[in-house]
């Protein structure tokens, strides 16, 4: 058997959203750039970007200016900047630059009107701080917003009825005492000003005069309204209703209810054709379309973190979330396609003619459904447990291993879902020398050969003939396996033991026939996946993702993938063995090439 002496890995898409995480300390913020290409967020550490089309991380960067929550942020086509109560920041062609205002030049509301003249040299401080001064910003001005260009502070406090306008290039400006508290406020581009007031209403103000323009009288407290950055259309929530309106005169134009109840919507494209909420309140926004409200190609991901992936071609994969939604991504279409809810998974596998996808559950049923349209899945088998699946090589049978009521069992199924054959392995679950039981125990694998089937469950790799059980490789020490595979061309298997003691982790590859040790390295791996002919072995270990060679189990080739706050969680090979997708913590999906040189 040939091994490759040199190997590559390139990252070639970086799919997926959930990495649009954003922390949720303070005030969070977040608008669309002017193109609608990207999503931005600014809370008070933090300024955060993405990619609408790919997911991929814009910058990452935290701010010292902020800190206190009295902060505003606009984005303009050179870049984003943001002010703050300590001064002000613009990020810009990939660099951030903060300036903190001095203590000296300090006046009280005014302050937040100071900083992004500082940055972006618009007039001078004196301008800026007699505009707010002599117009009676309110007292505590602890908010501010800024207008699209960067040329207007809006200055108000939640807890008062008085607005402040102020220009910043300028002497002009307003001060409007209303007839309710303000619960917030926003510049609409560079025309009109929107106010929730605690009335309950929405109203509209001139941005130059401040003269009224429009209000909507059923608006509650509780309700929720975002511009886009155009100021042509508010996008009004109320619960799970939405209401699109044409500003400043806020006319009706649709309305429609999302399927889902908690979210909050936090910003609007330019051309109102999409927003994006904060679902759950947790800080994971999601970009949904405002015409069909199903998520656009590229901007949500599977989950956060990704729990389970199986690959069907080069470019497509199959993705299960730890929120247990099960997606079909595609990398040649930059698309997540969302197939519906299922329990927790433990095994995936897709058979050769992609017409088939099998679903083993933790705790629940054996499902086999349709990746064309999931549709209602067919139960095959109630439970309680199936650790590996693996249709044979025609596609005609599905092999399954799993726990019963006696133990652990080997069963067939055809590709219909009629059961053929279950054959009891009389084992328990694996423990630990201390005695407890090993979670960890479900890692395993079955696959098919000319005798008939290699299984791997709990510490061994085993051959299942019918003459019997006959225990190939066992883990040292009262270890388990953490991942395991077979190669039938070869005859040969691999597995990632979890030892105890020194070293924690090694990979081995063993022949079956003989039970021959051919190679076995300690790595520092969490999981791992082997290539046709068991070329390699692809190992994740901490952010990296490391290609081994199956003769020496040394490395081949590495590729660090994971961000500073991210993690790699799963691992899965397409059936060419050209591409691996991994996921990440974050909730991206990531397609790496393969390539090998003998």
């Amino acid at each position: 058997m040939r091994h490759p002496v040199r190997a590559t890995l390139t990252l070639e898409h970086r799919l997926g959203s959930r990495a649009f995480k954003v922390p949720r300390r303070g005030r969070v913020f977040v608008q669309f750039s002017p193109d609608g290409r990207a999503l931005w967020a600014h809370n008070d550490t933090h300024l955060m970007g993405w990619s609408i089309a790919s997911g991929e991380s814009l910058g990452h960067h935290r701010l010292a200016h902020a800190g206190r929550g009295d902060f505003a942020m606009t984005v303009r086509a050179d870049g984003v900047y943001s002010v703050g109560h300590e001064g002000a920041g613009v990020w810009r062609e990939g660099f951030v630059c903060q300036h903190p205002v001095p203590p000296a030049r300090r006046v009280g509301p005014a302050l937040a009107a100071e900083a992004p003249v500082a940055v972006w040299g618009r007039a001078t401080l004196s301008v800026a701080r007699d505009a707010l001064a002599t117009r009676r910003a309110p007292r505590s001005a602890s908010r501010h917003a800024l207008s699209a260009d960067g040329r207007w502070c809006l200055a108000f406090d939640d807890e008062d009825a008085t607005l402040a306008l102020a220009s910043l290039t300028d002497r002009r400006g307003w001060r409007r005492t209303l007839a309710h508290q303000v619960i917030d406020a926003h510049i609409a581009a560079n025309r009109f000003v929107l106010v929730h007031t605690a009335g309950p209403s929405l109203e509209t103000f001139d941005l130059v005069t401040g003269a009224p323009c429009a209000s909507l009288a059923d608006f509650g407290p509780d309700d929720h309204a975002v511009l886009d950055p155009r100021g042509d259309h508010v996008l009004v929530q109320r619960g799970a209703a939405l209401r699109l309106l044409r500003g400043p005169e806020l006319a009706l134009i649709w309305q429609k209810e999302l399927p889902f109840q908690d979210f909050t919507v936090m910003a609007l494209s330019p051309d109102a054709s999409a927003f994006a909420l904060d679902e759950g309140h947790q800080g994971t926004l999601a970009v949904l379309s405002t015409e069909t409200l199903h998520t656009r190609c590229g901007s949500v991901g599977p989950g956060a973190p990704i729990a389970r992936l199986a690959l069907d071609s080069d470019d497509t994969a199959f993705a299960l979330g730890q929120d247990c939604e099960l997606w079909r991504v595609s990398a040649r279409e930059a698309a997540f396609e969302p197939l519906g809810a299922l329990a927790e998974v433990a095994a995936m596998a897709v058979s050769p003619d992609r017409q088939r996808l099998a679903l083993g559950h933790d705790w629940g049923p054996l499902h086999l459904v349709d990746p064309q349209g999931l549709g209602a899945p067919a139960v095959l088998r109630a439970g309680p447990g199936f650790w590996a699946l693996a249709f044979s090589p025609d596609g005609d049978a599905l092999d399954v291993l799993e726990e019963t009521l006696d133990g652990l069992a080997f069963s067939v199924w055809s590709r219909d879902g009629a059961h053929r054959t279950t054959r009891s392995l009389g084992v328990e679950p694996h423990r630990a020398p201390d005695g407890a039981v090993v979670p960890a125990a479900a890692p395993a694998a079955v696959a098919r050969h000319a005798e008939g089937v290699w299984i791997a469950y709990n510490d061994r790799l085993a051959d299942l003939s019918a003459a019997g059980e006959r225990v190939v490789f066992r883990v040292a020490g009262g270890g388990f396996l953490r991942s395991a595979g077979f190669d039938p061309d070869t005859r040969r298997g691999w597995c990632l033991e979890a030892r105890y003691g020194e070293p924690a982790t090694v990979l081995t590859v063993v022949a079956l026939d003989t039970g021959e040790v051919i190679a076995s390295q300690p790595c520092d791996a969490q999981s791992a996946v082997a290539g046709p002919g068991l070329r390699w072995v692809a190992c994740l270990e901490g952010a990296a993702l490391v290609l081994r060679s199956s003769a020496h189990a040394t490395p081949l080739a590495t590729l660090q993938l994971a961000a500073e706050d991210d993690a790699l969680t799963a691992l899965a090979p397409s059936p060419s063995g050209r591409t691996l997708a991994v996921g990440t913590s974050l909730g991206e999906l990531l397609l790496v090439r393969v390539a090998l040189t003998p």
